[in-house]
């Protein structure tokens, strides 16, 4: 099993560890993995679901799998000094989080593969 990682990534230290019976092979960008792939010069690429998406929008046959094996975080965060806009923020975030608003925000964008907020 071939698997594609963008040079100098996270993914190229991780999997590299992780994955013993597969060989990981870096590309020098997402394009250069593309081509690769549409080349069956890789088996699969790990990536974020956004990216993986768009990628297999371009290349038929492929498809997006279930599940996931990392996940990117996302914080918002306040300036050292102003701890009094903190509760503010957390309460904002938690909101528009309880709300559907951010939600909404991804499926107007068409950003798929977002994961569930716990």
């Amino acid at each position: 099993m071939r698997i594609g990682v963008l040079l100098g990534s996270t993914s190229q230290g991780v999997l590299g560890h992780e994955l013993k019976q597969a060989r990981v092979v870096p590309a020098p960008s997402l394009a250069a993995a593309a081509e690769m792939l549409k080349r069956s010069e890789l088996d699969a690429l790990p990536t974020n679901k956004a990216v993986l998406f768009e990628l297999a929008d371009g290349l038929p046959g492929a498809r997006v799998l279930a599940g996931r094996w990392g996940l990117e975080h996302l914080a918002i965060a306040v300036p050292k000094g102003r701890t009094v806009a903190a509760p503010y923020l957390r309460d904002f975030a938690e909101s528009v989080t309880r709300e559907g608003l951010v939600q909404s925000a991804a499926n107007r964008a068409g950003l798929r593969g977002t994961a569930e907020t716990p």
